[in-house]
């Protein structure tokens, strides 16, 4: 058992570090699955559990008196711990476990991954929108907002298949999707489709048709040669006059579906991943996997502000 604001000391910061943040019992199978694929072959996977202690309450007093949190806390942990022997990974990726009691969950979360210099933190969602300020929720967003390491967001759907559809786009985040779709892919063994939109009318002819199927073949042998991608895949170039539409239409076939953020910037406060990413992992029924790369250095509320006051005052 930990509490916020004591030191860490991680004894190997050279290996791949993926952080799983887990409470719900019932998803928290699919994110330790998930956090094996992304590693692969070597690695270590941090499974996080925070109990969160109101103001009033010292986190010292917390720990002392324990409490019906608590004591779920170590049942959902020790759950990680029994999964870890299920799923199929190499020998060479490691698991543990970390007990943290704080004032707030996403807080919580971003120090761990800061401690632990993460590469990669792994979420689940439950595809419900927020009602309030928030869009995924209130503990969500901050951590999508501010995480510096890729970040990939987990719905968990009802398909237990190993058909894979990963949507690529011109975006900066479309390779990392890639990337993630190729892990799924390589992990479950499974076949890999990689989709493309593309924007026609009906005045076009079919010659001018072709012309648009090819030039989004093209962009999926780029971002398939970007991403890594070594294993067989079958390319698919969808057309049509709706975009969201047509794609939801399209995934419905596949058990996962990858698609990376659209999001010009992580300020956009209605939206996190982009607005066609987070209808299809909303209403799309298959397992849906939102990605995201990393940043250098998280965006703060006033960017120009902060770049003006660097070139002032130096760094």
């Amino acid at each position: 058992m930990e509490l916020v604001g004591e030191e860490i000391v991680i004894s190997n910061s050279d290996v791949d570090r993926v952080v799983v943040p887990v409470k719900n019992p019932e998803t928290e199978y699919c994110l330790l699955e998930m956090g094996a694929a992304i590693l692969g072959e070597s690695g270590e996977l941090v499974v996080v559990n925070v109990v969160e202690v109101p103001p009033q309450v010292s986190l010292s007093q917390s720990i002392e008196a324990g409490s019906k949190a608590l004591e779920m806390q170590k049942a959902v942990l020790d759950q990680a711990e029994q999964l870890s022997s299920q799923i199929e990974v190499d020998s060479g990726i490691a698991m543990r476990t970390r007990a943290v009691v704080g004032r707030d969950v996403g807080e919580s979360v971003l120090r761990v991954l800061r401690e632990e210099d993460a590469d990669h933190l792994v979420v689940g969602w439950d595809g419900e929108f927020s009602r309030s300020d928030y869009v995924l929720g209130s503990k969500l967003d901050p951590l999508v907002r501010l995480s510096k390491c890729e970040v990939t967001v987990v719905r968990k759907g009802g398909s237990e298949g190993s058909s894979i559809g990963c949507l690529v786009g011109e975006g900066p985040n479309s390779p990392y999707a890639v990337q993630r779709a190729n892990q799924i892919q390589r992990y479950l063994d499974g076949n890999l489709t990689l989709i493309n939109y593309r924007e026609i009318d009906g005045g076009m002819s079919s010659g001018e048709v072709t012309k648009v199927k090819n030039k989004g073949r093209r962009l999926l042998e780029r971002m398939a040669e970007e991403a890594g991608v070594e294993e067989a895949f079958e390319i698919l170039v969808t057309v049509g006059e709706d975009r969201s539409k047509r794609l939801l239409e399209v995934v419905e076939g596949y058990d996962y579906v990858c698609v990376g953020s659209v999001r010009p910037s992580k300020l956009s406060m209605n939206t996190v991943f982009g607005k066609l990413p987070e209808k299809i992992g909303s209403e799309c029924p298959a397992n849906v996997i939102l990605v995201m790369g990393p940043e250098e250095e998280p965006e703060t509320l006033f960017p120009g502000i902060t770049g003006w006051l660097r070139k002032v005052f130096g760094d």
